[in-house]
């Protein structure tokens, strides 16, 4: 599959990185939130489902997670994907199925809730992108106002 910038996206491979992670970050060009899927759990730890700030990479996440949940070990399957397509993408091929359901799988229904109230959230932010686009606010527009 071929996203708008010509980037190729293997959903299989999306899939199978999904199902094995212990922690997911998923990343929008166009988004400067990143989402968090941290399944890891421990008796009265669920997992942690949130939009965090960018990191410069992979160690400083890890600071990260150690800072927001200590007493974990570092997580064993750590991923990230730069998503290169819109949201309603990731409901639209699945993508957000398989993330919920791997998150339930680890912290029960709560964290289907948590999933949910995210995506809720995620909509609203691109939303407020989409019109911070249009009214060139945060953006440099290539036409002159009127």
């Amino acid at each position: 599959m071929k996203s708008e910038n010509g980037l190729g996206l293997s959903l299989e491979e999306v899939y199978k990185a999904i199902d094995v992670s212990d922690v997911l970050v998923i990343a929008f060009p166009h988004l400067s939130g990143r989402l968090l899927f941290d399944i890891r759990t421990r008796p009265g730890e669920p997992p942690l489902i949130r939009t965090v700030p960018p990191v410069r990479g992979p160690d400083e996440r890890f600071a990260y997670l150690r800072s927001a949940r200590p007493g974990l070990a570092d997580p064993e399957r750590y991923v990230f994907i730069q998503w290169p397509l819109g949201i309603e993408s990731l409901v639209t091929n699945d993508v957000w199925r398989r993330i919920e359901d791997h998150c339930v799988a680890a912290g029960g229904d709560k964290a289907g809730e948590e999933c949910a109230a995210l995506l809720r959230g995620l909509y609203e932010l691109d939303h407020h992108e989409d019109a911070e686009a249009v009214h060139g606010r945060s953006y440099k527009t290539i036409w002159p106002p009127r």
